[in-house]
C-alpha cells in the first residue's frame, strides 16, 4: 500500500514476500513492476531472480562488483540448492570452500546458513535465480556439466529430488526418469504409495 500498489490479493502478497524473504528493494521492484500491468496474478507469477530490472540490479550488486574468483564461485555453485563445502569443491575446482562459504554468509545478506550445524548453506531465491540465469545464458555447456557434477553427489547421497532437478536443468531427462523408476520401485516393495507419489511428483 505504501508504494501505491493496492490491488494485490492477500495470497499474491505472501507470495512476492515469501520470494523476496523480505527484501524491501526486492518488494519495491516487485511492485514497480506491477505498475503497468493490468494482469496483475501474471505480473506476480513471473516476477522471479530472472526479471530484468531484479536480474539486472543483484548482478551489478553481488556479481559483477565481487572479486573475480568469488563470482565465479557464485555462478559454479548455483546449480544446487543446498550447499556444502565437499559439493563446491566439486563444482568450483576450490579446496577452500568450507572458508568461502563462512566468509560469504559473514559478508552477504543473500547467502543463509543452515542446518542444525550451520554446515550447509544456500542462496537468496532472487539471487540463486539470477545465477542460473546467467550461467546458463553465457555458459551453456558449462552449465550442464556442472549440473551432471552436483546429480552425481546428490544421487550418492540419495538426494533424489536434488538430483533429479539437477539433471533435468542439464537436459538428462531419461535419466532423471530412471532415477525416479528406480527409487519409486524400491518403495513398492515397502508398498508405500505416498512415498511413491511423492517422487514421481
Amino acid at each position: 500500500t505504501a508504494l501505491g500498489e493496492q490491488r494485490l490479493a492477500d495470497s499474491e502478497t505472501e507470495t512476492l514476500w515469501r520470494r523476496t524473504e523480505g527484501w524491501a528493494a526486492g518488494l519495491r521492484l516487485a511492485a514497480a513492476g506491477l505498475r503497468d500491468r493490468a494482469d496483475v496474478p501474471a505480473a506476480v507469477a513471473e516476477f522471479s531472480g530472472r526479471s530484468p530490472m531484479v536480474a539486472d540490479l543483484l548482478a551489478d550488486e553481488l556479481l559483477h562488483r565481487a572479486p573475480a574468483e568469488l563470482s565465479e564461485f557464485l555462478l559454479r555453485t548455483s546449480v544446487a540448492d543446498v550447499l556444502d563445502a565437499e559439493l563446491c569443491e566439486a563444482l568450483s575446482g576450490r579446496t577452500d570452500s568450507a572458508e568461502v562459504l563462512r566468509r560469504m554468509e559473514a559478508d552477504l545478506k543473500f547467502v543463509m546458513a543452515t542446518g542444525p550445524n550451520r554446515d550447509t548453506y544456500r542462496y537468496h531465491p532472487l539471487l540463486l535465480e539470477m545465477l542460473r540465469a546467467e550461467l546458463e545464458t553465457l555458459r551453456p555447456e558449462e552449465a550442464q556439466g556442472l549440473n551432471r557434477v552436483a546429480a552425481a553427489i546428490m544421487e550418492a547421497r540419495g538426494d533424489i529430488a536434488g538430483a533429479v532437478r539437477c539433471l533435468l536443468a542439464a537436459g538428462d531427462t531419461d535419466r532423471a526418469f530412471s532415477i525416479v523408476y528406480e527409487a519409486a520401485y524400491r518403495r513398492a516393495d515397502l508398498s508405500d504409495t505416498p512415498g511413491i507419489v511423492a517422487f514421481v511428483n
